[in-house]
């Protein structure tokens, strides 16, 4: 049996071969054009950000330029968090073409979870603290305190990466586990609710004064602060190591259970409506019995939900305009949601209903009369 410094570079090598074996390689050649330009795009905009706030962090007397970075930190790691759903895998769905192979159970998962650390997209936001920390930290704070600010934020990131990879792989079995969001997000927010005595409150100013602390301990190298930050990382990719072993192979041993449709699933009172009415059916019967499609729909609705309040309960969203600005999201939200859905769930049946343009048209009838 192959030991694990000799399993590794195969499955590394595994991996690069995969990415240039990939049909879509060659076929997404204008996909992959526009992905490389957005994330040009995303870099320049990260750029400018950093220079900005460089700009503004050398006027700040109240705070140094890397305790006003800090500052930002919560609300870095939580857009950090929820852009990952976009971009970031998770091990399991990589490891499972290996685990019927003869290989110690833990060490491809291992192996995934190490590549994921090591990935490309852990460095994105560094394209925001690199240019800062030049301009605003490194000539009035020396090397070593620079060192060890892009390094924190690093660290930081590392402990994103497996708390999404956490959250991920739970949501994907069942959305309840979005109720598990809510304590890390405590914790995160935990500095608005207290002042330096414990006393209980709510201020912005004591969140960012909170976490401007942390980066100074941070930058300073205190050492429980920095054991602290390793003993983190260690423990949620150790809880992530457990999850992914026990969810990949849950999946392989699942059996499938027959669908029985009742006569109350068959909604028959929609034969009344025609074609249309078919559509219709056949978009709550999808809602129902697809796991995915259901996620869609749950998460979109959510988002329409939050706006909604937003609009509803905010006085920043009092005039007119703001108003109508905020709710046309609330009808993109479902469209945007729902077209890769279309040309993806929909597609053993899309390329029939493109020979004519009057089932086209009811088709999406149906959809505008569920989603409005």
């Amino acid at each position: 049996m192959l030991t694990i410094r000799q399993l590794y570079p195969i499955l590394r090598k595994h991996q690069k071969l995969s990415e240039h074996r990939s049909p879509l390689l060659s076929q997404g050649k204008v996909a992959k054009f526009m992905s490389y330009l957005m994330m040009a795009l995303l870099v320049v905009y990260l750029i400018i950000i950093a220079i900005t706030l460089a700009l503004v962090a050398t006027d700040q007397k109240s705070m140094t330029a890397y305790e006003f970075m800090y500052s930002f930190l919560p609300f870095v790691a939580i857009l950090d968090f929820f852009a990952r759903f976009k971009l970031q895998q998770t091990p399991s769905q990589q490891v499972k073409p290996y685990v019927l192979l003869p290989i110690p159970r833990y060490t491809c998962i291992d192996f995934f979870i190490i590549r994921s650390m090591q990935s490309q997209g852990n460095l994105v936001l560094m394209f925001l603290y690199v240019p800062f920390a030049i301009m605003a930290v490194v000539f009035a704070e020396g090397l070593w305190l620079t060192f060890l600010f892009l390094i924190g934020f690093y660290v930081i990131e590392l402990i994103i990466s497996q708390v999404y990879s956490i959250f991920r792989t739970l949501v994907n079995q069942s959305m309840v586990y979005w109720l598990g969001f809510i304590p890390v997000l405590a914790m995160v927010a935990s500095p608005l609710f207290f002042t330096k005595d414990w006393e209980l409150t709510i201020s912005f100013t004591h969140l960012t004064r909170g976490y401007a602390h942390l980066g100074e301990w941070i930058c300073k190298g205190n050492g429980i602060v920095w054991s602290t930050m390793f003993i983190i990382l260690g423990i949620v990719a150790t809880i992530n190591r457990h999850i992914q072993h026990k969810y990949v192979y849950a999946e392989l041993s699942r059996e499938e259970k027959a669908i029985k449709v009742s006569n109350s699933q068959k909604m028959k009172f929609m034969e009344n409506w025609g074609l249309t009415g078919e559509f219709i059916r056949l978009e709550i019967l999808s809602i129902r019995r697809n796991k995915n499609v259901r996620k869609i729909f749950i998460s979109s609705n959510v988002i329409v939900l939050i706006f909604s309040l937003i609009c509803s309960f905010s006085s920043v969203y009092d005039e007119l305009g703001m108003i109508r600005f905020w709710l046309i999201y609330n009808y993109a939200i479902y469209g945007s949601m729902l077209l890769l859905r279309v040309m993806t769930f929909e597609g053993n049946y899309i390329e029939r209903l493109m020979m004519g343009h009057h089932t086209i048209e009811q088709l999406l009838r149906a959809k505008f009369y569920i989603y409005s």
